[in-house]
């Protein structure tokens, strides 16, 4: 008797003892996978235990599983990175965008060194300019895939130095056919780093705090180019034309010193390289640069015709750097160095509307997006919490659709001898203010439009629609001027300007009434 009672009592210990430790076990262990209790026995050195549920399938999809949770701790790290350290990696994209914008427009300063020393008409010495842009046009695709599929900062240790040396054969090579080659190549180099660049950017900074990042980087690439001319016309007068492109080799070692020194914030893993995952990674990459971002092109409308929209007001600018010199100099009778120095009215629009635009993002998009948040029901912030209509990127484009037209007018009409020079250069500068704004608004509103999966190549097709108008009007600006006259030419582009501009009010009201998921 006295057995069964002790055998009862040990059953029963032994059934609490049991069921206190798998309380235990679950209450310690239960989310713990089995790469987990693999690290454990590793650390025991007992190697990892064969099970008979795991395939090889499951070997996979867990070897998957690790190397995305390391590529979230490491994306996760890059963001948290201080304030100084992210300052410091600022400085590569800002220089080479810079550096790209600013190789851009150097050239239109020396147009007429050119056509004397290539002894071709005018319309041909333009051509270098506008083959520089149809270059970055092509960039944008290119810097697009590799942005994706490579790592950033190897991909700039190959991009920024063959912009260096197209640039130092400008300055060796005299056939004028070599010229726009090396031209064409150029622009392409810059602006695939300039992409690769972005990727850099948004890589460090969370989404609701890259305002201000984004509207410096943007800024860097309108101040490069408001800025060539002078730069070009310094150089140019003290030297020759050629020793201006020649600069860019020796302005590319400071920011490869710093790339050197940079990390990298790529948040993809690193695979074995193969030869098949190489053909494969070839023919993703040429996949991503023409064929995605050409047919988010034709079927979706939202890049289509705000590319069309934004590269007008980007094709204005860039005639600007053509036609000022002879505008100015043969109202005003200016020397170079001041024709060179009226571009500077550039300069203070695209500051303008960079504070605008973070003022603008701070305090009016910010409280817009908290008061639509608050708005929504609760299975409506269930299904969309991050979600804030992209149309309302467009708030700062809204009145750029009536007030670049009328700058453009204005412009046209004030420049007589009879008004300062100063008259047409306020208009100048709120010019220069509508682009920038009409420029970031839209890219905005296409990184919103679009979910991650098709971000990339959305952009990148909507710069290749903004640089390729761009390229076309600089060619003719010349042409148009002796044809039409100032006046008619600038009326020309007012009307063109407020047609297209047009998009911008139709996607304000037909975009999306809610955001993406």
């Amino acid at each position: 008797m006295a057995s069964i009672v002790s055998a009862s009592i040990y059953s029963s210990q032994s059934r609490f003892s049991k069921d206190a430790a798998s309380a235990l076990f679950n209450s310690r262990f239960s989310n713990w996978s089995y790469h987990d209790i693999n690290g454990l026995f590793k650390t025991f050195g007992r190697g990892p235990r064969p099970t008979k549920d795991v395939d090889n399938a499951s070997l996979a999809e867990v070897a998957n599983e690790d190397k995305i949770e390391a590529v979230v701790d490491e994306k996760n790290l890059i963001v948290e990175w201080s304030l100084l350290k992210k300052s410091l990696h600022m400085i590569v994209p800002l220089g080479l965008v810079f550096a790209s914008s600013l190789a851009a427009t150097s050239i239109t300063a020396n147009t007429r060194d050119i056509y004397e020393d290539l002894h071709g008409a005018p319309i041909i010495s333009t051509l270098p300019y506008s083959l520089y842009i149809i270059g970055l046009a092509v960039g944008s695709l290119t810097g697009n895939a590799a942005s994706e599929l490579f790592p950033r900062r190897e991909t700039l240790f190959v991009t920024a130095p063959l912009f260096a040396l197209c640039q130092l054969a400008l300055g060796l090579f005299r056939r004028f056919g070599l010229i726009l080659a090396f031209r064409l190549l150029s622009g392409l180099f810059a602006s695939t780093a300039s992409i690769v660049s972005y990727g850099i950017v948004c890589d460090m900074w969370m989404e609701n705090k890259r305002t201000v990042p984004t509207a410096l980087f943007f800024a860097s690439s309108f101040l490069g180019a408001t800025i060539g001319p002078l730069f070009g016309g310094i150089i140019g007068e003290r030297l020759s034309w050629r020793w201006t492109q020649l600069m860019f080799t020796f302005l590319t070692v400071p920011i490869m010193v710093a790339t050197f020194y940079s990390r990298e914030t790529t948040s993809t893993p690193n695979d074995e390289k193969t030869p098949f995952k190489l053909a494969a990674q070839v023919s993703l990459f040429i996949r991503l640069t023409l064929g995605r971002p050409i047919m988010l092109i034709f079927t979706k409308p939202s890049i289509l015709f705000l590319g069309l929209t934004t590269g007008f007001s980007v094709a204005i600018q860039y005639a600007l750097y053509t036609t000022l010199p002879t505008v100015f100099s043969g109202t005003y009778h200016l020397t170079w160095l001041t024709e060179s120095l009226c571009f500077l009215s550039l300069s203070i629009g695209v500051l303008l509307g960079m504070s605008i635009h973070i003022l603008q993002h701070l305090r009016l998009y910010a409280s817009l997006t908290i008061y639509w948040r608050k708005s929504l029901t609760s299975s409506e912030a269930h299904t969309q919490p991050q979600a804030f209509p992209a149309r309302y990127r467009l708030i700062p484009a809204l009145p750029i659709v009536l007030l670049l037209p009328l700058s453009l007018v204005l412009f046209a009409f004030t420049v007589v001898p009879g008004y300062s020079i100063f008259i047409p250069l306020s208009f100048v500068i709120f010019l220069a203010l509508c682009c920038f704004l009409l420029f970031i608004s839209s890219l905005l509103y296409i990184q919103d439009e679009f979910r991650d999966n098709e971000r990339g190549s959305a952009v990148g097709g909507f710069l290749f629609v903004v640089y390729l108008v761009g390229a076309g009007l600089p060619t003719i600006s010349t042409v148009l001027l002796d044809r039409l006259h100032l006046t008619g030419m600038f009326g020309v582009l007012a009307a063109g300007s407020l047609v297209l501009g047009s998009a911008v009010i139709v996607f304000w009201m037909k975009g999306k009434r809610k955001g993406a998921v």
